[in-house]
This record gives structure tokens, sequence and C-alpha cells, in this order.
């Protein structure tokens, strides 16, 4: 909010405030004597109404009151009728007392009350979301609207229709998944409500409930034709994203976001998204039953801020395109200080959040109410209301207008305690705007429930004023007497008055008094001069002002300035007794020029003819490298060096003037410069004061930081101009004009990276029914690099979930939990079938190669050209012709969505802008690998099963992106491989007999080479014996014998 106080403290600096008259606003009170009573909310809705006979009125919700003429039922509520002469008469919309099948106790009428006035059959809606049908013994909530066509005041004395689910047989209760929940039971029609044109000839009232199907909540759309035929859609959101208790149909608008030709609808839903909130914005559908077409999501950003609360549609920029306004008023900097959202169309029918408006007072909920006025000053911008109903003890109100970029500026707030220093709940409600006093300029009223009143505004016509101090000598002598100048003043303004008074303020050389008006023989250095002005007629007048004698200081100029402000006295005086026809205006600050100022030099150093004749050169430069080209997101600002140089006699009053292109702007502005105005091709034009005197061979270098924090992608180069002038004689003219270009490009790259939590699990083959489940994780995380900011980028994720077998799919994989997060904020995931890839056999062979060089683990390669696939399941019943000694890459299951037997999942993660490379976005998926489900044939002779998920990111906005010299990967693969036990190894029986056959024949060749070699002969036994024979022939043996045989010798 210091943008408003800025603005207030220009637009409040003089006695004017903006449009909005709250000197003369009408105060109304509540009618009913609330002694002994709780108060009725008189205020809580509030609308305008003008008839065909320009009678007109303010209808006024007051949904807690006792209706006067039906005391039986307890507080139903009622709406009030009140004439501007502050006489408020009840409408009773309903008119029947509490009976066997309604409870209309506490049912809240006036909660809602909608007017669209066309001043000949003007619809009125009023809404009772708290009523009740009963069933037996049961009461259903299930809410009331009532709808009447108003020609004149009478028409608000008879019942209205009935708009009710009731009479379409809605379910009250439904049973999903074996629990009964509440359908339309607590729907609380007419919470909401928003009443457009469906075309020429008919209306769209749109009907927010949010208790509906358990307060997911939903929208009811009734169309209504001139010739009376009605259609009721109701849609079923009960299998949408939306969670229960979401509360959709909160706020409820409607708008041409993106087509003049198709109309959305957007409704709010203030406790969704993890409590943060969030907006949807949709088409409904052509039969009740069906779902709601959603074509864009904006989600809140601050837990608990009640992102959705309230909503309001219209064109900011003139783009024509409605933009789209997101009230979040209990979003929080110190405690429920609320924030304003401005979300504008941008291509590909999407949005871009433009702005954001916070409340500066704790506990005032800045964005209670949002209403668009339209053209309430008549600048040719749509101007919106906002409310703060709690901010001080009084509540208050905020006037935004807008400009050709779309962006607010606050120009007057009203405090509930300027009419009443008792009123409470000041901007609770604030009424659509409508002329009721045939002035031609919309009026509004503004509900403060809790004091029981009620605010009409008034508004005052706009003019726009020109005042130009012109005069014809472009320097002064020394010895001049005096000089003449005239002062020139016009004002312009639609439906504004056709004669204005006005005075000017007129002020001559203030700090050295060196000269004077003489009104009387009275010297003045100030005076005030009134006039009577003519619309859109120019007029001047000329006045002669007096110089002193013996002037000393004739270095420094003579400043003159003139400032126009109304004749107030003059004003009051010719105000008519009706409140609404005075004559008082308000000026439009930003399309006026309320004040001129000129600086006469004296003649100097111009040679002996007196005339100054310069030569005056001008240069534009940046502070940009390579070719003069911004970076988008590179800096915030940017230098605009000027150089201006005299090659001649001295030039006074030498100033510059700059044209800059809108999106560009002014990041601050130099003491000696000013911003002139903004030109029909959104030009905004600066004038500098470079130099008085500039003199000869004298430079002059002005820096100017230029904003460009409004340069989007689709800005390819910008045109800068700027020409130097002179009081001075110019003699070339060739240089005195400049033209520069300023390309724009884009540095922007965007990476994604995974990894699995564990890389390999272990799973065992002894027992198939043994075989349990493995839970698994894989970790997606995407960054931004460069300088430029990425809008919109899109996440998908594929997933392997199913093989296909002949009669039924088999689940290999399912998705148990999935969490996307970036800075904090949660992100939503949408699920998609994903259709087969066309080149599976090059990716495949990718993954098969990246995997065996990571497992061969004695770095040996291995050459392989194809994968075994998984075709049907002949590939693996039909056992007897594998090999048994498996290769590694034929003992390995892959699982890959590049498999055409593999039907899988994608996750599709719509990524929120990227404005920081610190920015990181992490998506966890939780997957079960379902080991139990597979078939035994499919792990037949194989012990590897690796499974393989693949993520791409894809930047959307800015669209055809060209990323940087970088070139990070777009895409990445996470695998997980599953070990499994090894495999058992048989030796074939024809090695066996071949080994043993070879073994035999072996033996017998070494046996024959041993007997050749002699192996088996033993010549040193052979030698022994013969050497016994030949010891024994040498020595023959003697035999030995007793005494007895031998002979005596003699």
């Amino acid at each position: 909010m210091w943008l408003c106080g800025f603005v207030l403290k220009i637009f409040l600096s003089n006695t004017l405030a903006y449009n909005l008259d709250i000197t003369n606003a009408i105060v109304f009170t509540t009618p009913q004597n609330l002694e002994g009573r709780r108060n009725s909310y008189f205020g809580y809705a509030t609308a305008l109404y003008t008839s065909s006979k320009n009678v007109s009125a303010v209808l006024i919700g007051a949904p807690r009151a006792n209706i006067s003429k039906i005391q039986s039922v307890l507080e139903p509520g009622t709406v009030y009728m009140c004439l501007l002469n502050n006489v408020c008469k009840e409408w009773i919309v309903d008119k029947s007392k509490d009976e066997i099948h309604q409870n209309r106790n506490n049912s809240w009428i006036g909660a809602v009350v909608l007017s669209e006035n066309n001043r000949i059959n003007s619809k009125i809606l009023v809404c009772a979301p708290r009523w009740k049908y009963i069933i037996g013994t049961y009461w259903y909530m299930n809410g009331m609207c009532y709808w009447t066509t108003a020609t004149n005041l009478e028409s608000f004395e008879k019942d209205a229709e009935k708009m009710s689910l009731i009479s379409i047989n809605a379910n009250q209760t439904t049973l999903w998944n074996n629990i009964w929940l509440y359908d339309f039971g607590i729907g609380q029609l007419g919470f909401s409500a928003d009443i457009s044109s469906a075309n020429k000839l008919g209306l769209n009232v749109v009907l927010g409930s949010p208790g509906i199907f358990n307060w997911k909540g939903s929208a009811v759309l009734l169309t209504e034709s001139t010739s009376d035929h009605r259609q009721i859609i109701i849609p079923n959101n009960k299998n949408t994203v939306l969670d229960f208790f979401d509360y959709l149909g909160y706020s409820t608008t409607s708008g041409f976001y993106f087509s003049k030709q198709e109309r959305l609808f957007a409704s709010g839903s203030p406790r969704g998204n993890d409590m943060k909130g969030y907006v949807i914005i949709y088409s409904f559908p052509k039969y009740s039953g069906e779902r709601i077409n959603i074509s864009n999501t904006l989600n809140g950003y601050q837990y608990g801020e009640y992102f959705g609360a309230t909503l309001a549609s219209c064109d900011l920029n003139n783009d024509d395109k409605d933009d789209l306004i997101v009230g979040a008023p209990l979003w929080t900097r110190d405690m429920d200080e609320g924030r304003v959202y401005i979300f504008m169309a941008w291509e590909n029918n999407n949005f871009m959040k433009d702005q954001e408006i916070d409340g500066d007072v704790s506990g005032g909920r800045f964005g209670s109410s949002i209403t668009c006025l339209g053209d309430i000053d008549y600048d040719g911008y749509n101007d919106i209301m906002i409310g703060a109903p709690y901010e001080g003890d009084s509540g208050a109100i905020y006037l935004y207008n807008s400009n050709k970029n779309g962006v607010l500026k606050c120009s007057q707030k009203i405090l509930g305690s300027e009419f009443s220093p008792n009123i409470r709940g000041f901007g609770i409600s604030i009424s659509k705007p409508l002329d009721i006093n045939n002035d031609k300029y919309l009026d509004i009223a503004v509900g403060a429930y809790l004091s029981e009143q009620v605010v009409l505004l008034p508004s005052k016509p706009v003019v726009s004023i020109t005042v130009d101090l012109v005069y014809p000598t472009k320097t002064l002598s020394r010895d001049s007497k005096f000089f003449s100048i005239h002062i020139c003043t016009i004002y312009e303004g639609v439906y504004a008055p056709k004669n204005l008074n006005i005075i000017r303020n007129l002020e001559i050389d203030p700090l050295y008094g060196r000269a004077m008006y003489l009104t009387n023989n009275t010297s003045n250095f100030t005076c005030i001069l009134p006039t009577t002005l003519k619309i859109s007629e120019r007029q001047c007048e000329l006045f002669k002002i007096h110089l002193k004698n013996n002037i000393q200081n004739v270095i420094d100029p003579i400043s003159i300035s003139v400032v126009v402000d109304f004749n107030n006295t003059t004003q009051k005086n010719n105000k008519s007794s009706n409140i609404f026809h005075g004559s008082s205006v308000v000026i439009n600050k930003l399309n006026s020029k309320t004040k001129d100022v000129i600086q006469l030099p004296f003649l100097l150093e111009c040679g002996s003819d007196d005339i100054c004749n310069s030569d005056l050169r001008i240069s534009l430069r940046t502070d940009l490298k390579s070719n003069n080209t911004y970076i988008i997101g590179s800096s915030s600002n940017l230098k605009l060096i000027i150089d201006v140089h005299n090659n001649g006699e001295p030039a006074y009053q030498t100033q510059i003037h700059i044209s800059i292109p809108n999106p560009l702007s002014l990041a601050s502005i130099p003491p000696a410069c000013m911003e002139s105005s903004w030109t029909n091709k959104y030009i905004l034009q600066v004038i500098c004061d470079v130099g008085n005197p500039l003199t000869n061979a004298t430079n002059e270098t002005m820096i100017l930081e230029l904003d460009t924090s409004k340069v989007r992608f689709d800005v390819k180069s910008l045109e800068l101009y700027a020409n130097v002038t002179t009081q001075s004689e110019e003699i070339n003219d060739l240089n005195k004009n400049y033209t520069m270009t300023i390309y724009f490009d884009i540095d922007v790259d965007i990476a994604i990276a995974g990894k699995a939590q564990d890389n390999v699990y272990s799973y065992s083959q002894k027992n198939e029914k043994d075989s349990q489940n493995i839970r698994f994780k894989h970790i997606y995380e995407v960054q931004k690099f460069g300088t430029s900011p990425i809008y919109e980028a899109v996440l998908m994720i594929e997933i392997p979930t199913y093989w296909k077998n002949k009669d039924y799919n088999i689940e290999l994989i399912s998705i148990n939990q999935t969490i996307a997060h970036m800075d904090g904020n949660i992100l939503k995931l949408k699920i998609n079938d994903l259709d087969h890839c066309k080149n599976c056999q090059t990716s495949t062979k990718k993954i098969v190669d990246k995997f065996i060089d990571e497992f061969d683990m004695n770095n040996k390669s291995v050459d392989i050209h194809t994968k075994t696939e998984i075709k049907s399941e002949e590939n693996f019943t039909n056992t007897e012709k594998l090999v048994k000694n498996t290769p590694l890459e034929n003992r390995i299951l892959f699982i890959n969505c590049s498999d055409p037997m593999i039907v899988c999942k994608q996750l599709e993660c719509k990524l929120i802008p990227f404005t920081s490379s610190l920015s990181v976005t992490q998506l966890i998926i939780t997957l079960d690998f379902k080991l139990s489900n597979i078939p035994s044939f499919m792990l037949e002779n194989k012990n590897i099963i690796l499974f393989v998920s693949k993520g791409i990111v894809n930047i959307t906005q800015p669209p055809n992106v060209i990323q940087g010299s970088t070139n990070k990967p777009d895409t990445t693969i996470i695998t997980t491989k599953f070990q499994g036990s090894p495999i058992n190894e048989r030796v074939a029986g024809w090695i066996v007999v071949l080994s043993i056959f070879l073994g035999i024949i072996l033996f017998i060749l070494i046996t024959l080479g041993l007997i050749k070699l002699g192996f088996f002969h033993r010549k040193k036994k052979a030698q022994l014996e013969a050497l016994i024979a030949v010891s024994n022939e040498n020595n023959p043996k003697i035999l030995e014998t007793t005494s007895s045989e031998v002979p005596d010798q003699e």
C-alpha cells in the first residue's frame, strides 16, 4: 500500500480529492428498532436500481433482520428499498411462513443482492444461502435464491420467483466409498452470485454453492433468454480434482479473458490447495450432470490467506481482454492486512500475475470486497474499488485507477469515520456502479454492516486542465525594463460543466525578486488571478512583468510559474439545492497540466548582434555490451547515456527531449529532469535541462536509469528517440536528433536430474509365494539456468506400470505417492496414459549398453546389439531352447516405456515461474514393485530386473526458446536394479562324455610314450643279477658237513 499513500499525497495535496464526492454523500440507517436484539447486518449487501422514469433507489440486504409482517419466522433476513430522500421501505421477497417442507429461520435473505440494470426491465437477484429444506426429521441447508424483473417501484411489493435446487430433484445425500455424504444437502446455493450477459438477448446467472458434495463446492448456471426460456445446469464435480472442504463457489465472476467470443467463469476456493486457496477458470457443460471444463487454475501463495475469497473481472489495460482480480483478505504480514492479486490474460490462454496490492493496516482485511467500477472518471481506463471493512475502527475503501499498462494507482481513500464517528464495517460490500442521478457519472453504495449503515457516494465530473506560460522573447537584455507573458488555459471533460471558475496563482522570481507584477500601483511577486473558462476553448491573457533597475545577477534566469486551481468560493455559491447536481468538479491530475514554469535567461556572450548562434549535437548510448543487446532478467535497470555538445555560441535554456517507449520507464528521475506526458503511442516524454547557458566546446552528459522490469520476452527491440532544443538560434539542425535501437534477447536454460533413493534391491527366487513387494523411490529435480525468467515449464515423468498379457494386464509397478514442491509451494500433478514411443529400439539399446558397462566388474567389454524383449508368453515358456550358460544381457528383465508390451503412466506437472536460479523443483515418486505379480515364466533364467523411469522438462513460457550455450539436459532416466539369486548352471552331458574319452586317449598315449622311452626296462636289476652270476662262477660255494663226515687227514 505504499504506492497508494504516495499517490494520495499527490492527489490530495490540495483541498480537492478525487471524484467520489464524500461531501454530498447520503447515509442510510436501518429502519428497524434493534433495542434488545442483535444487529441485522443492514448493509451486508448493496445494489443500485433506477427505473425508466428515473426513479432511483438503493437495495440493501439485512440478512439477520426480522420481517415485520411475519413474526413467526426468526431472523429470516430481508431487503430494504431506500429512496434518495432517505426513506427506506421493506421489500418482502418471500411472504411464506415456515411450512412442513421448509424452515426459514436464519435463512439469511439479503446475503446477496445483485441488479442487472437497463432502466426498462431490471433483473434483481436476492439469495438466502442458509434456507433449509425439511425431509422428515432431517434439515438440509440447500439455500434459496429469488429472481424478479423490476419495471418500477411497485415491482418491489410483489413476491419474487424462487430458484432452488429442490425444484430439479437434487439428491440430498450420496453414497461414496460406502460412506454417506452430503450431496446437495448443505449446498448453500447463492452464497455468491454473478450476473452477466449471455449474448445480446439473454443473461447468465451463476450461483456459488460451496457446500455441494461434502463441501467440495460447485457453481450452478441459470441462463435466461428474452423469450423467458430458462435452463439450469448443475455440473457434476464428484470426480474432479477438487477435494472435500475446498469451498469452491465461495466467490464467482466471469469475463472474456482470452476471446470476445467466449465467456469463461471463475470461482474461488479459499480453503483448497492445502489452505492456500485457488481459483479455477472454467466453462459450463451443455447439460447437467457433466463435468465442468477447467481451462486454468490459479493457486494461492500463503497458507490461510483465503486466496479467492473475492473475485472481480474487468479490462484494466484496454487490451480487449478482461483481467482477473483475486482477493486474499487474510493475507498476513503482521496480522490480516489483506492482499489483492491482478492476473492478466497472457499467451496460450494462460494468466500472468501482473500486480500485487497489499493492505497496510493490521486486521484491516484489505480485499474483503472488490468491485469493478467501469470508467468512473472517463479517462479511458476502467477503475476498481477495494474494501477493507476492518481497517481502524470504521473500515475503509480504496479507489484505484488503471492505465495503459494495467498498473493500478490509488487515487482516493475514504474512511467510514468521514461520515459518522460510530460507523463500523465500512467496505464490507460495494455495489455495482450505476448512474442514479442522470449526470452521466457512475455512483456506488458502500455497506457498513456492523453499524447498520449504508453510504451512497455520488461521483463528481472530472476535467483535464492545461496551463501554459507563453513568452514571445527568448532572452532578456540587461537594460530591459519589462517583458510580457501570456497565461493560456483550457479545460476539457466528458459531461463536464460548460463554464468553470478558476484561479491562477502566479509567482515571479521568488528566489531573487528581480521582477514583479504591478496591480493598483502595488508591486507583487505572487498574485492570484481569477477567471472563467468555457469548455474546450483556450483562453490566453497578457501580463506585463516589470524588471528592477541595476540587476546584478544576470547569470541565473528569472523563474516564473503559474498554478491553476478551482475557485472554491464561486463553486460552492453556484451549487444547486439538489445534492447530485452541484457544479463541483475534480481535476484528473494524471491527464492535466496544472503548473507551468519558464526560465528566462539574460542574453550573454552572443556577439554584437545579440543573437546566439549555437551548434548542438546529441548522441545516445547505453551501458550494454554485445551490440546494444539487453538480456531480459539480467538486471532491473539499464543506463541511457545522453551526450550533448555545443560547437557554437552559448545555448540558453538547453533541454533534451527523450522519448521512451513502453514498456520501458524511468527507474528514477534526475533532479534536472521531469516526466512530461505519455503520447497516444504510449511513449513517455522526458525533458531534462542540460545547461543555461551551454557554452562553446562544452559537453554535458545526462544519465537516465531505465526500468526494464516490465519488458517481456515478446519484445524484440525498442527505439529510443532524443532531440535537443535551445532558446538560442540553432545553425545546424542535422545533429539535433538521435535515434537508437535497443535489442532484447533471453538467456535461459532448464535442466533436469534424477536419482534413485537406492540403486540396488535384492530379492529371493527360491520361494515365489514368499516374494515380497518392494517399495522404492525415484527423485527428480529441475533447475533454471541463465539470467532470464521462466514463466512456465512442464515436467513429465514416464513410469512403466503394467505388462500386456493376452487376456489381461499384469500390474508390475504401482504409484504409491507423489510429492512435488518448489520454493515451499506444493505443486499439483496430473496422471495421464502414455502413448507408446516410436523409437523403442534406439532408446532400449542405450539403456542396455549403459547398464552392461556399469555391471561388468572385470572391465571386460560386452557387445550387445539387441535386447531380449518381453513380447509374448511363448518367449518365457519355451525354456528347452535356452542356452544354460546364459550371458549377462539375457539374464536381465527390462521394465521401461520403450517396450511396446509395457503400459506406462505419465505424470504431468505444470511448474510455477522460475524467477531465480536458486529455485529448484523436486518431485519424489514412491513406487511399489509388485514382484509377487510377475509370472514365473517371465523370470525363467533371469535374475536381474532393471526398472527405468524417464523425466522430460520443457519450457512453455517463453515459447520457442533457444536454450543457452550450456544446453543443460532436458531429459534424464533413473534406473533401479533388482538383483535375484544366482542361477545354478549345469554341465552338458556331451561335455562329460567327451572329457572321459579324451582322458583315456591321453592315458594311452602317455603309457606308450613311457614304454618307448624305456621307462618299464629295469637295467640296474639286470646288471646286478649278472654281477652276482659272475661272482658265483669265480668263487664256488663249499658245503659244510659234520665232523664224522670229514675224513681224517694225515
